[in-house]
């Protein structure tokens, strides 16, 4: 954490899908760093790749789901205002942050229950020093780095269960041919009793060609250093979703965001199309 500060303090910038990938912070950890990026007023940067455009049918679900945020059905029988807005603030994160390969219905799930705990653990406290607006501002960002954190979380364990394999078939190739089993997981970084357990499921596995595995590795390495970077939307869908689901505090017809977005009829239809068909992608399974 303190490598981090000083690393932001030198670039006053930071990219937290990159920093994150090697750094697990706690609830207050979060809160800390966010603090720091809005009081220094430290610039978010992001390198991302464009997703390919879903060939997915638009779900019920996913209509469904949009509409009722839409309506605001998320938030009734909320009287609170601050909640009320600080809900609308996570659901905007939560389509600026969503990844290519995760649930935007999940995540935004997941941000409630983070808001409601921001709201009861730290809003009193923040609320003796900040006025609203500056509390909304460090909410932003410790909500990114909490929905930022869940996702790289799964893709670190399913990176894990596809490179298992490569693992085992590793320290297996260097037994046949006799090297001592301690040393050569000494070496590897590995326990034994994760071995074992590699052991146990993959015992019968036969390969012919172990320059397969090393292939096979380098090609999963590959996806999911590339898939990690990629984000569900890019600048003028998320801003299109925010103005549709109406979460900056103001009702907005078909009109209104073309206007504001300056595109035709035609182009929002087209758009908020691919947009459904995005989420609705990742609903299917």
């Amino acid at each position: 954490m303190n490598e981090l500060l000083k690393k932001i303090e030198k670039s006053k910038s930071i990219d937290l899908n990159l920093e994150l990938k090697t750094l697990i912070l706690d609830d207050i950890k979060a809160l800390l760093l966010s603090t720091y990026i809005v009081d220094n007023n430290i610039a978010q940067v992001r390198e991302s790749y464009d997703k390919k455009d879903a060939t997915s049918e638009i779900s019920d679900t996913t209509k469904f789901y949009l509409e009722s945020i839409r309506k605001g059905e998320n938030k009734e029988g909320i009287k609170d205002k601050v909640f009320s807005n600080l809900i609308d603030r996570g659901v905007i994160q939560a389509i600026k942050n969503i990844k290519a390969h995760f649930s935007l219905i999940e995540l935004i799930n997941e941000t409630n229950l983070i808001t409601l705990q921001f709201l009861k653990n730290f809003y009193p406290k923040l609320s003796k020093k900040y006025d609203e607006k500056k509390i909304s501002e460090i909410f932003d960002v410790y909500c990114a780095i909490k929905q930022l954190m869940l996702q790289i979380k799964k893709e670190n364990e399913e990176f894990s269960t596809k490179i298992s394999i490569l693992v085992y078939l590793k320290v297996r190739d260097r037994l046949e041919k006799n090297e001592e089993l301690n040393s050569v997981l000494k070496g590897m970084g590995l326990k034994k009793e994760y071995f074992e357990n590699l052991d146990q499921m993959y015992r019968g596995i036969e390969i012919e060609d172990l320059g397969d595995v090393y292939s096979y590795t380098e090609k999963v390495t590959d996806e999911f250093n590339s898939n990690r970077q990629i984000f569900m939307f890019n600048y003028f869908e998320e801003n299109l979703l925010i103005k549709y689901l109406n979460l900056e505090d103001k009702k907005n017809t078909k009109d209104d965001i073309c206007k504001a977005l300056k595109i035709e009829d035609k182009k929002y239809d087209e758009m908020l199309n691919d947009i459904l068909k995005k989420v609705s992608e990742t609903e299917e399974a």
